[in-house]
């Protein structure tokens, strides 16, 4: 695996658009800081995801870290059930988001605001997926390939 990884950032180096690399160092940042059982649950998560640049939209990042630093232990259940691969990726996908959209009411209640979406559709968890599991899960941009 590592030789592939390498051969396609050689690849991108020299064929693909160099800006493009910043997804690589998220990735790597992320899973150096990573620790679902962190005692710190809501400053881990913070700090793994703070270099996700645009690849998360900042509402949907905004959501899943002031929910981790209200109800962090409901945010780590919402992640360990995600990546727990013995489960179908579907049941855990929509898992995650009907677990977020029933945080909604406490969020506001406990933030003050009235306007409140849980942003955790497709496109974010497939980022938490790849984050956590780059081997599987694979960041996609069809019109860079």
């Amino acid at each position: 695996m590592e030789n592939l990884i390498n051969d396609y950032l050689k690849r991108l180096e020299t064929e693909g658009d160099l800006e493009e690399s910043y997804k690589w160092e998220a990735i790597n940042h992320f899973q150096e800081f990573w620790n679902i059982d962190a005692e710190d649950f809501s400053e881990m998560l913070q700090n793994s995801i703070s270099q996700v640049y645009n690849l998360l939209y900042h509402n949907s990042r905004k959501y899943i870290t002031v929910s981790s630093k209200y109800f962090p232990e409901d945010v780590r259940m919402m992640f360990k059930d995600l990546y727990n691969e013995g489960k179908s990726l579907e049941e855990r996908i929509q898992n995650f988001q009907e677990k977020s959209k029933a945080l909604i009411p406490k969020v506001k209640e406990i933030t003050g605001e009235n306007r409140v979406n849980h942003q955790q559709d497709e496109r974010t968890i497939s980022v938490y997926l790849a984050f956590r599991f780059p081997e599987k899960y694979f960041l996609y941009k069809s019109s860079f390939y």
